[in-house]
C-alpha cells in the first residue's frame, strides 16, 4: 500500500530540493532559487498545488546556518521536505506543545537539527535565516498544498524581524515532545 505520508513529503521534496544521494546533500531546485535571487521583497502566495509559500520557506531555512523556524503547527510532512535543507545548519524551531502524532513528529524531526521551544498562545508564522519570510500558512501539509495561503519573502531579513524572533524565543521554553496537549 502506498504510504500517504510518504508520498506528501516525496512531492514536497521533488518540488523543492534536488538530491545527490553519493553525498548524502541536497540543494534547491529552480522554483526555491527563484525566491533567493530576488531583489528586495516579493510577495508569495499559494493554492491548490502550488507550494510557493513552501518554496519561500525553503529558500529562507537555506540562507543561513542558523535559522529560526517559528509556527503555532508543523508537520512531519512539511518536517520531511525541510529535513534535507538542515544538513549543518541550527534550527532553533518555536511551536505550540504538540497536539498529535504528526506535529509530535515534526517538531521531532526539526529539533535533531538545533532545539524546539514551544508558547501556548503562538500565532506567528515566521522563519528567519539571512533570508525571512512571513506568512498566514502554518508548516503543515494542507496549508502548504490546499490551501489559499498568503506571505512575504525578504531576501535580506530585516531586522526587526531577527529581533522579533529573538523575542519569540525568550518568551518560549524547551518542548515536552512526549505529552501530548489537547487542543483547547
Amino acid at each position: 500500500t502506498l504510504d500517504r505520508s510518504s508520498a506528501a513529503s516525496d512531492v514536497y521534496k521533488r518540488q523543492l530540493l534536488t538530491y545527490d544521494r553519493a553525498h548524502k546533500t541536497a540543494s534547491l531546485t529552480e522554483l526555491a532559487e527563484e525566491h533567493m535571487e530576488q531583489q528586495g521583497t516579493e510577495v508569495v502566495r499559494t493554492a491548490p498545488g502550488s507550494p510557493l509559500v513552501l518554496a519561500a520557506v525553503a529558500a529562507a531555512v537555506a540562507s543561513a546556518n542558523k535559522v529560526h523556524i517559528i509556527s503555532p503547527w508543523v508537520d512531519d510532512k512539511v518536517a520531511q521536505a525541510l529535513d534535507p535543507l538542515l544538513h549543518g545548519r541550527k534550527a532553533v524551531v518555536i511551536s505550540r506543545e504538540p497536539h498529535d502524532e504528526p506535529h509530535r513528529r515534526g517538531l521531532e524531526i526539526l529539533s535533531k537539527h538545533g532545539e524546539a521551544h514551544c508558547y501556548r498562545h503562538l500565532h506567528t508564522k515566521l522563519v528567519v535565516g539571512i533570508s525571512a519570510v512571513v506568512t498566514s500558512a502554518n508548516l503543515v501539509y494542507t496549508s502548504m498544498l490546499r490551501n489559499i495561503e498568503t506571505g512575504v519573502f525578504y531576501q535580506d531579513a530585516p531586522p526587526a524581524l531577527r529581533l522579533h524572533a529573538e523575542e519569540i524565543l525568550a518568551s518560549a521554553r524547551r518542548c515536552d515532545q512526549n505529552k501530548p496537549q489537547s487542543i483547547g
